[in-house]
């Protein structure tokens, strides 16, 4: 009804910019950009750690855990023993840093996975970062009673 009233077309677009430009969107955005971080990075850690280096009381009775396939990595028929397990403060560190496209490279994924992973939150994360910015930009636009002051303001200089 107000569509038809108003002319306007209340569809998905309308109500992601009513998301995007309500007083709380910032701190929305902001605790979904932290979900994604945690989530992506947890997932990352999942793809870069073989279960054997989790420490567990039953580590050495899996049988799985004694053989070398777990402890190497094998791509393209290279094999190698990762210097650096993923942890998961680094691994939510690398989603923040791949998300916002500064990419110091201290923290690399190994895996085909886990550059998956990366990939995904580098084009999610920047898309989100690029939102948190819009909704930090549309705070310090003038509000039609701030423009009705501001107005008055410059006629009274004006004389």
């Amino acid at each position: 009804v107000v569509s038809r009233m108003t002319g306007v077309r209340i569809g998905a677009l309308f109500a992601f910019k009513r998301l995007v430009n309500r007083v709380t969107a910032t701190r929305d955005i902001g605790v979904f950009f932290l979900w994604l971080v945690v989530c992506c990075g947890y997932a990352y850690q999942c793809m870069e750690t073989s279960a054997c280096w989790i420490p567990s009381a039953v580590r050495e009775s899996v049988e799985f855990c004694q053989r070398k396939e777990a402890w190497t990595f094998i791509m393209n028929g290279d094999e190698w023993q990762p210097s650096s397990r993923a942890r998961v403060w680094d691994s939510f560190w690398l989603m923040i840093v791949g998300s916002t496209t500064v990419g110091y490279g201290d923290n690399i994924p190994l895996t085909y996975s886990g550059r998956a992973v990366l990939g995904i939150m580098s084009i999610a994360g920047a898309s989100v970062v690029s939102l948190l910015t819009a909704s930090i930009a549309a705070g310090f636009r003038w509000s039609l009673e701030e423009q009705r002051v501001l107005h008055v303001i410059e006629q009274e200089v004006a004389r």
